[in-house]
C-alpha cells in the first residue's frame, strides 16, 4: 500500500481549528472552554486518579467517566496549569493521526495512474472526510472521540492491509483491544475486525484479540465492583438504554427505533445494506465480501445498543467506519473517476455529496465557539462560584467544572458519581432523598435546573438564577437556580451570591429572587 499525502488535508485541518479557537478565545475572554461540560469530569476524575484515587470526590469512590483509558492519560497533568489544555493537545494530536490513516485507506483506493489527478482526488477525499467525520468539531469537545476516530481508522487499514499484504499486522490487534478502553461503543469496531480474523480463519490473530479485549475489560468491571460500583461506569448505565434495562429485548427494540428516526441513523442503515449488497456480489473478492460482511454486523451492533447525537459525537465513529469502509470497497469506481475525469468534475459530484450526507456536522462546526461559550458563561462560572466564593459542599446536577479543581465535596444529584441519587431518580419516591442526600454530606446550597427533577424539596429557597447571555447550544438549560437548602444559610449565601454577580462577565445576568418571589437582574 501506498503511504497517502496527508500535508494538505493536515494543514486545512489545523486552519480550521485555528479558526474556531480564535472565536473562542474572543468570545470568552481568552478563556478556553470545551463545548462540552462532560471533559472536566474527565480531568476531575484524572485529578484523583493522579493521587491515587478512582472518584471525583476525595474519600468516596464512583465512575462517572465514559472512557477507561481517556482520564489515566489525562492523570499525569490534571492538577498542573497545563491540565485543562491537555485534552485539547491530546485532541489535535489524535486527529492529525487519524488524517494521516485517512490518507494510507484513500491511497489504497486510487491505485497509481495518473499522478497528478490522483494526487486532486487523494487530497480532495482526505478533507472532505475531515469534514465528514466532524473532527474539528471534536476536538473541541474535549472527550475522547478524536483518540476514537484514529483507532476506528486503525482497523479499517488494518483489514485492508490483510487483504493487501496477506499478514495481520501487530497494529491492527492493538486498535482492537484499546478501542473499547477508549470508549466502550468502539466494541462495535472491535467487532469488525474480529469478525474478519474470524472469517478468514486467521485463528491465532482472533484469539488473541477476542480474549485480550475481553479480559480487559473483564478486568476493569472487577476492579469497579471490588470498589461497590456497577461493573461499567455510571455514566453508561445512565444513558444507555439497553445497558439500563439490562439488555432485555424491549429495551434493544426502544433503542433501535430511535436511532432509525435520526437522519443520520437512517443513513447509517442504508450504509448497512450497501454493505450487505457488496457482501452478496459474486463478482467481488472473498477479501472484500468479508470485510463488507464484517463491516455490516459491527455497524448493526451499535444500530442497536448505540446511540446517535449529544453534539455529533456519540455515532460519529461508527459513522468514520463506514465512510472508509465504502471508500475502500468502491475503490474501482472512484479510481474511475479520478482517472477520466476532470478536477473540477469530480469536485461537483463529490462536494455536493458530502455536504448532503455530513451536513449537520459541517453546518454546525460554526456553532462549536457558541457552544464553548455556554460552557464559559454557565459551568465555568459555577465553578468559579463554588471555588472562589462559596468555597463548602455544594449539590449540583453536572458535575463537569463544578468538581475540577475543588476540593470541597460535590453532591451529584443526576447520579453519574452518586449511585444513591441515580438509584433515588428512577425509584422517583418524591424529593425527600435530595435533602437526605444533602444532610449525609453537610451541603447547604444547590445550583441546580429545577426541571430535571419530578420535584424540589419544599424547604429549599431559591435565591438567584443564573443566565446565559447567548443562544443555548450544548448545556441542557439555559438557566441555573441557585437554592439555599435551609433558612439558617439563606443570610450568608445571599452576601455570596451579591459578591459573585458583581464578578460576573459582561452580559450574564444573575437574577435575585425576593421575598415576594419578584425577580431583580444583577445587571
Amino acid at each position: 500500500m501506498r503511504n497517502g499525502n496527508a500535508l494538505i488535508p493536515t494543514l486545512f485541518f489545523f486552519v480550521l481549528c485555528a479558526i474556531e479557537l480564535v472565536a473562542i478565545l474572543r468570545l470568552n475572554e481568552g478563556q478556553l472552554a470545551y463545548t462540552l461540560d462532560d471533559p472536566y469530569i474527565h480531568l476531575a476524575l484524572a485529578e484523583n486518579v493522579a493521587r491515587g484515587h478512582y472518584g471525583v470526590n476525595a474519600g468516596e469512590y464512583s465512575a462517572p467517566a465514559s472512557s477507561i483509558l481517556w482520564p489515566l492519560l489525562l492523570a499525569p497533568l490534571a492538577g498542573t496549569a497545563l491540565g485543562p489544555t491537555m485534552p485539547l493537545v491530546l485532541n489535535l494530536l489524535a486527529a492529525a493521526l487519524a488524517i494521516a490513516i485517512f490518507s494510507r485507506i484513500v491511497a489504497a483506493a486510487l491505485p497509481s495512474g495518473n499522478g497528478s489527478a490522483t494526487r486532486v482526488g487523494q487530497n480532495l477525499l482526505v478533507c472532505l472526510l475531515v469534514l465528514a467525520t466532524n473532527l474539528v468539531g471534536l476536538v473541541f469537545t474535549g472527550m475522547e472521540h478524536s483518540l476514537q476516530i484514529l483507532a476506528t481508522a486503525v482497523v479499517v487499514l488494518g483489514i485492508i492491509h490483510i487483504g493487501t499484504k496477506d499478514r495481520v499486522p501487530w497494529w491492527l490487534l492493538a486498535a482492537i483491544i484499546v478501542g473499547p478502553l477508549i470508549r466502550y461503543e468502539n466494541a462495535a469496531v472491535s467487532a469488525i475486525g474480529i469478525l474478519y480474523l474470524l472469517f478468514t480463519r486467521r485463528w491465532k490473530a482472533f484469539w488473541i484479540a477476542s480474549i485480550v479485549t475481553g479480559v480487559a475489560l473483564l478486568a476493569f468491571s472487577a476492579y469497579l465492583h471490588s470498589l461497590d460500583l456497577y461493573p461499567v461506569p455510571t455514566s453508561v448505565v445512565a444513558k444507555s438504554g439497553p445497558v439500563a434495562g439490562k439488555g432485555d429485548m424491549l429495551s434493544i427494540f426502544r433503542n433501535l427505533l430511535d436511532n432509525l428516526t435520526r437522519t443520520q441513523g437512517i443513513l447509517v442503515a442504508l450504509g448497512i445494506v450497501l454493505l450487505i449488497a457488496v457482501a452478496l456480489r459474486r463478482d467481488r473478492t472473498p477479501h472484500d465480501r468479508i470485510l463488507a460482511s464484517s463491516a455490516a454486523l459491527g455497524l448493526a451492533l451499535h444500530m442497536v445498543i448505540g446511540r446517535f447525537g449529544w453534539f455529533h459525537r456519540y455515532e460519529i465513529y461508527a459513522w468514520c467506519a463506514l465512510l472508509l469502509t465504502l471508500i475502500y470497497l468502491h475503490r474501482d469506481t472512484i479510481n474511475t473517476w479520478v482517472q477520466s475525469e476532470p478536477g473540477w468534475k469530480l469536485a461537483a459530484v463529490v462536494v455536493p455529496m458530502t455536504l448532503a450526507i455530513s451536513w449537520s456536522y459541517i453546518y454546525d462546526l460554526r456553532l462549536v465557539p457558541l457552544a464553548s461559550n455556554n460552557v464559559y458563561e454557565q459551568h465555568f462560572q459555577m465553578h468559579r462560584f463554588a471555588t472562589q466564593f462559596y468555597r463548602k459542599p455544594i449539590a449540583v446536577n453536572d458535575i463537569g467544572w463544578v468538581t475540577y479543581g475543588n476540593e470541597a465535596y460535590v453532591l451529584d444529584l443526576v447520579g453519574l458519581s452518586s449511585i444513591e441519587a441515580l438509584r433515588a431518580q428512577w425509584e422517583n419516591t418524591g424529593p425527600a432523598w435530595m435533602n437526605r442526600l444533602a444532610e449525609k454530606h453537610d451541603i447547604k446550597a444547590a445550583m441546580i435546573y429545577p426541571s430535571v427533577f419530578a420535584a424540589i424539596p419544599d424547604n429549599w429557597k431559591l435565591l438567584a438564577t443564573l443566565h446565559l447571555s447567548r443562544r443555548k447550544i450544548t448545556v441542557f438549560k439555559d438557566a441555573v437556580a441557585v437554592y439555599a437548602l435551609n433558612a439558617e444559610i439563606v443570610p450568608e449565601l445571599s452576601a455570596v451570591l451579591r459578591e459573585f454577580a458583581a464578578s460576573l462577565p459582561k452580559d450574564v445576568k444573575l437574577e435575585f429572587a425576593s421575598a415576594n418571589g419578584a425577580v431583580q437582574s444583577s445587571q
